[in-house]
């Protein structure tokens, strides 16, 4: 016998209350459909009816509408948290990789040798036009600023093809830049 024959449901018209009577038949401990005599429902004064087969199934697909439009909203938002974890994972591997870097540039400049300047960086001139005052020549003739000279003078070694035979490495001092001049001094100390 199937689950269904087993019992009677019964539904309230008003606030879809369901009952499901059973019978249970202690002389051989089976379990048997209830009867579908009406009665009222417990949150009010309507009668309770039985549920109809074309009633259950048209609640069944309703009920299956339903489960998949949620599996839906879920696939869309397990794609989007999927979007959101690749893109944190993204920001922390750049976040490291500033990270790395920036403990280079501090070791750098712990290390360098500062060439009796305050706080020295290193720039490549390169005087394409004899130094003309353009502005834009000018700036097009300036390479950095580099933490150390090796690092000026490799990048200046690795691009030669970019500079002319006139290009060198200078020293400079920052003492200008409160901010720069505090840092050298405190990575010293």
């Amino acid at each position: 016998m199937s689950d269904r024959k087993k019992f009677v449901v019964m539904y309230c018209a008003k606030c879809n209350f369901r009952l499901v009577r059973k019978n249970l038949y202690m002389q051989n401990g089976t379990v048997g459909p209830g009867n579908n005599k009406t009665e009222t429902c417990p949150n009010g004064y309507v009668p309770l009816w039985p549920v109809s087969w074309e009633q259950e199934a048209r609640e069944g697909y309703k009920l299956l509408d339903s489960c998949y439009q949620r599996l839906e909203n879920i696939k869309q938002e397990k794609q989007s948290l999927a979007e959101m974890h690749d893109a944190l994972i993204k920001e922390y591997s750049d976040l490291k990789t500033k990270k790395e870097d920036m403990k280079e540039i501090i070791e750098t400049l712990k290390n360098a040798d500062n060439e009796s300047a305050s706080s020295p960086y290193w720039l490549i001139l390169d005087p394409k036009r004899n130094m003309r005052c353009n502005i834009h020549e000018l700036a097009g003739q300036i390479t950095g600023p580099f933490f150390c000279r090796e690092d000026a003078e490799d990048f200046l070694e690795r691009t030669r093809y970019n500079f002319s035979s006139r290009a060198k490495t200078y020293c400079l001092s920052g003492n200008y830049s409160k901010k720069y001049d505090n840092l050298c001094r405190e990575l010293r100390k």
